[in-house]
C-alpha cells in the first residue's frame, strides 16, 4: 500500500510512498517522492535561470526548457554543489535524499521526458530486480513500467562522475537530441540514507533500462575487448555460415562473444556501420578525458530476427591508483596484458575489438 505521509508538492503534486518502505524497499519512490518536493524546488529553482521556462500562472513549476534556444549545458560550470531533501514514510523512518549534479540531471531529464513530473511517474514504483550472468555485487531496481533501471554503486564511482559531469553531461544530451552515441541514458546520480539508529546509505544512478523488451530468445553479451588479441582474422567466407548458440543463456563475456560468432564479424548496412563508428569515436572522447575505464559494450541479440542491441555501460570506474596497481601485479602474474589498462589504452582496444566485430556490408551481404 502506498499513501502520503507529507503536504504536496510542486503544483500540488506528490509521489505516495509504500506504507512500509523499510520492508519494500521501493527507492524508486523515495527518489521520485523527493524531486517533487518543496524542498528540492526551493534549491533548484534558483540554479534554473536561463535554462528552464517557469509557468507564468504559478513559479512553482518548471514546466519546460527554454523553447527559444537550446539548453547549453556546457555553459554550467564546474562541480555543482549536492542538493538535500529530508523525506519522512508512512512507517516513521526518515530519509535523506542528495542528488549530485541535480541541474544538469534535471536539464537532461527534460529533453528525455519533458519535465520531472513524467519522469517520477514512470519512477514512482520499482521493485528489486535480480540479474543473471554480470558480474555487478551492486543491487538492481527495476521501475514498474521497465523502462528505467536503478543501480547501487560505489560512492566514489559516482563522486567523479559528478565532479567530471559537464563533459558527460554534453555528450548525453547531443545523444538526446539525435545524435548517434552508445553511451547508455543517465538521468540521476542520487544518495538515499536512511536515518534513525541503524543508519545506512546507498549511492544510487538512475538509467534507461536497456534490455526492456527483451525475452528468453535473446542472447546478451557483455564485451570489454579483453579478448580482441585471440580474435582471429576475418576470412573471406560468406557470413552466413555464421552459426549462434539457438537456446538463450546467461551472459557471456568476451570469450563467449568469440565462441559464439567465431572469425566471422556481424555485418550492418553501411549506413548503420557509419553510425556505430561516429558514435564510438565521439563516446570514447568523452570516457577518455574523464579517465574512464572497466566500461563494456553490452550486445543483446536475436538470432532468428538476425537483431541486435548495443549499448556502452558501466562507465562509472576512473583509473585510479589501486586500479594501476591491480593492472601492474596482474600483469606480473599473468604474464599477458590485463583487463584494465590506463584510458587511452582502454578506449583504443574496446575500439578495435569493436571494428573487428562490426562490418559494413558490400555487395549481396546479407546484413543484420
Amino acid at each position: 500500500t502506498y499513501s502520503l505521509s507529507a503536504p504536496c508538492g510542486v503544483q500540488g503534486m506528490a509521489i505516495p510512498l509504500p506504507g512500509s518502505l523499510a520492508q519494500t524497499d521501493d527507492l524508486g519512490a523515495v527518489i521520485a517522492h523527493a524531486l517533487l518536493s518543496l524542498q528540492h524546488w526551493e534549491q533548484l529553482r534558483p540554479r534554473l535561470a536561463g535554462h528552464c521556462l517557469v509557468d507564468e500562472l504559478d513559479d512553482d513549476l518548471c514546466v519546460a526548457h527554454c523553447p527559444e534556444r537550446p539548453i547549453d549545458f556546457a555553459s554550467i560550470d564546474g562541480e555543482e554543489s549536492v542538493i538535500r531533501i529530508a523525506v519522512q514514510a508512512p512507517d516513521g523512518t526518515r530519509w535523506q535524499v542528495e542528488a549530485l549534479a541535480p541541474l544538469r540531471f534535471h536539464l537532461l531529464r527534460h529533453l528525455a521526458f519533458g519535465n520531472d513530473a513524467n519522469f517520477c511517474e514512470m519512477l514512482r514504483r520499482c521493485r528489486p530486480h535480480s540479474t543473471s550472468g554480470g558480474k555487478s555485487k551492486g543491487a538492481f531496481w527495476k521501475s514498474e513500467c521497465g523502462q528505467l533501471m536503478l543501480k547501487e554503486v560505489r560512492a566514489a564511482e559516482a563522486s567523479h562522475l559528478a565532479s567530471k559531469a559537464g563533459p558527460f553531461a554534453v555528450r548525453l544530451a547531443e545523444a538526446l537530441r539525435g545524435e548517434p552515441s552508445l553511451l547508455c541514458e543517465v538521468f540521476g546520480l542520487f544518495r538515499v540514507g536512511r536515518l534513525g539508529k541503524r543508519p545506512s546509505t546507498r549511492t544510487i544512478i538512475i538509467m534507461r533500462n536497456l534490455l526492456n523488451g527483451i525475452t528468453d530468445d535473446w542472447q546478451i553479451f557483455d564485451i570489454k575487448g579483453a579478448a580482441h588479441r585471440n580474435m582471429p582474422p576475418a576470412p573471406s567466407a560468406d557470413p552466413e555460415a555464421s552459426t549462434a548458440p539457438s537456446s538463450p543463456s546467461a551472459v557471456k563475456w568476451d570469450g563467449g562473444f568469440v565462441e559464439t560468432f567465431g572469425a566471422l564479424p556481424k555485418v550492418l548496412k553501411p549506413v548503420d556501420h557509419e553510425a556505430l563508428e561516429l558514435a564510438l569515436k565521439c563516446d570514447l572522447h568523452v570516457l577518455r578525458e574523464l579517465g574512464l575505464v572497466d566500461y563494456s559494450l553490452l550486445m543483446a541479440f536475436h538470432p532468428k530476427a538476425n537483431r541486435i542491441r548495443l549499448a556502452i555501460i558501466d562507465f562509472l570506474q576512473p583509473y585510479t591508483l589501486n586500479k594501476q596497481l591491480e593492472s601492474t601485479m596482474k600483469k606480473l602474474v599473468q604474464r599477458h596484458e590485463p583487463t584494465i589498462v590506463e584510458p587511452v589504452q582502454y578506449a583504443k582496444r574496446f575500439h578495435e575489438f569493436i571494428r573487428k566485430a562490426f562490418q559494413a556490408a558490400v555487395g549481396s551481404m546479407e546484413v543484420m
